[in-house]
């Protein structure tokens, strides 16, 4: 028997009535959140502006393990703000004024350019705090996260003129290896917290975050900028040529490859007027090296770029020793760009590793160590 039109239309409505929800259905079900990774790298900059020009970026390169650079992002922000608070109090991000009025009056004076301008009078010191009602506050930034465009790296800008990142983290691994020196007076005060600053504090609290290195100048991961930028930096170094003139940096190249090479020159050559810097020019018997690394960039020749750079300096002056060097060029190469900074101590400080200077300073203060655990391929 046919099953009658009353029971095809019940049917019907009752398979409709699952495909759309009624409006009530849809007011109490709460929106959909976006994605977990989506939402952790929504916030920083783009890769791009590592090798901007106008900007002359400068910052730390952080490594951590894959998949963890949200965690490191949190690590690594709250260490560095922590110990910038230290070394460097008149940097803290503080509420700038912003004028409002400024951008309605220049919409204003444009929409009646014909009419004559008068100018305003001379405001006393009693009207002063009745503009501050028509500011709103901007908070200033002192670090900024940008996607290093590989896995288990994050870099962060330094915007903050005064902050030199290789003096910076130079500081930083110093107070925990001096820390590290000192033996506690009593047992009693081994694991107790209150013993360490508020930037110790917060550097015992990294686990997933390795390497900071600091980079003074970012650049286009190309041979021919990355040379120029190298011999720059290595004027802090004793046995060095003079600074090439513009005119002659890139004959052979194009004008636009020329004139990259000469801007990124001309953004370097503040460096050796830095105290951290005349310092180490001031040695007797400075020995260095070349520390290459490439990630996620298959054209960036590693041997081709020590070579290049290892005839930038006399070698009779400052030799150069593979094993523990006074001072290291470092030239990080990761996906599109490439950056370069002078490390003092580099081998003196475990390379610069913060687990592994944190894990010693736990273990001199008696307090326990959490092995990392890493997955093994099967």
């Amino acid at each position: 028997s046919r099953p009658s039109n009353l029971f095809i239309a019940a049917a019907q409505t009752h398979m409709a009535s699952k495909r759309s929800p009624s409006p009530s259905r849809l007011e109490d079900k709460p929106p959909k959140q976006a994605k977990a990774v989506g939402a952790k790298f929504t916030h920083w900059k783009k890769h791009s502006s590592l090798f901007n020009y106008s900007e002359r970026t400068k910052g730390v390169l952080a490594s951590c393990d894959q998949g963890r650079e949200a965690q490191c992002v949190a690590e690594a922000l709250a260490l560095l703000h922590a110990y910038a608070d230290e070394f460097y109090p008149h940097t803290k991000p503080a509420l700038a004024p912003v004028d409002e009025s400024s951008s309605s009056s220049s919409s204003s004076s444009s929409s009646s350019s014909s009419a004559p301008s008068i100018d305003p009078p001379p405001s006393s010191s009693e009207d002063q705090p009745s503009s501050s009602s028509t500011t709103t506050a901007k908070k200033t930034k002192r670090f900024e996260v940008i996607d290093a465009g590989s896995k288990g790296m994050v870099f962060f800008r330094i915007v903050h003129e005064d902050i030199c990142p290789s003096e910076f983290i130079w500081r930083i691994f110093n107070d925990l290896y001096t820390l590290i020196s000192i033996t506690p007076e009593s047992s009693s005060s081994t694991a107790s917290s209150s013993s360490f600053t508020p930037a110790q504090s917060q550097a015992l609290r990294c686990k997933v975050t390795n390497r900071l290195v600091p980079l003074e100048r970012t650049c286009v991961g190309e041979m021919d900028v990355v040379v120029p930028l190298a011999g720059t930096l290595l004027k802090c170094l004793p046995g060095t040529p003079p600074t090439p003139s513009s005119s002659s940096s890139g004959s052979s190249s194009s004008s636009s490859s020329s004139s990259e090479s000469s801007s990124v020159v001309d953004a370097s050559l503040s460096l050796e007027s830095l105290p951290f810097f005349q310092e180490i020019k001031q040695r007797p018997n400075v020995t260095w090296a070349v520390e290459c690394r490439a990630r996620n960039n298959v054209k960036f020749n590693k041997e081709q770029c020590i070579n290049s750079v290892a005839q930038l300096v006399d070698d009779t002056v400052c030799k150069v020793d593979l094993s523990r060097p006074a001072v290291i060029l470092a030239v990080e190469a990761f996906k599109s760009a490439a950056g370069l900074g002078l490390i003092k101590d580099f081998h003196k400080f475990g390379k610069y590793n913060v687990g592994m200077a944190t894990e010693k300073l736990k273990k001199s203060r008696g307090i326990p160590v959490v092995e990392k655990h890493t997955a093994t391929k099967k």
